[in-house]
């Protein structure tokens, strides 16, 4: 196989021999190139045929490919649904807990209980609720952590 290099000092000298692309003297199938784009081709009933069955089969597989696109994207449109509903119902349900966790903190600072008691009763509660303890549970717990001593010193 000739390397790119020699293809194009070939195709130098027959350009310099007065051969080469176009030119009405040369025959360009036999050098292994297209023929000129200017002729028709002329295609057997055969080649007509296989090219009648290969655009069948590929409008065949173009139409199964877009219900299979578009299912996909009817469970994604469906998902993200199901997930904004989720991300809000996980703020409104931060939300309720935050004001929960500031007014019980108020509640002890009225009792009388220091600060650091109220953070022990609080965090007992929330063991209470969540005994099993995983990362998500350990960033909660940071986060009722900061509105209890939010809402304790807030007053």
């Amino acid at each position: 196989m000739a390397s790119f290099q020699d293809m194009s000092e070939s195709q130098q000298s027959a350009r310099r021999d007065g051969a080469g692309f176009g030119d009405s003297g040369s025959d360009s199938t036999s050098a292994g190139l297209a023929p000129d784009a200017r002729k028709p081709a002329v295609l057997s009933h055969a080649e007509v045929e296989e090219l009648r069955r290969r655009a069948a089969d590929a409008r065949e597989r173009t139409k199964e490919l877009i219900g299979q696109y578009l299912r996909a994207c009817a469970r994604m449109n469906a998902a993200l649904a199901r997930h904004r509903e989720a991300v809000s119902a996980r703020e409104d349900s931060r939300a309720a807990l935050s004001a929960s966790v500031a007014r019980y903190a108020l509640v002890l600072r009225a009792l009388g209980e220091p600060p650091e008691r109220t953070l022990v009763l609080i965090k007992n509660a929330f063991n209470e609720a969540a005994p099993h303890q995983d990362e998500d549970n350990r960033a909660a717990l940071e986060d009722i952590v900061k509105w209890i001593v939010t809402a304790y010193y807030a007053a």
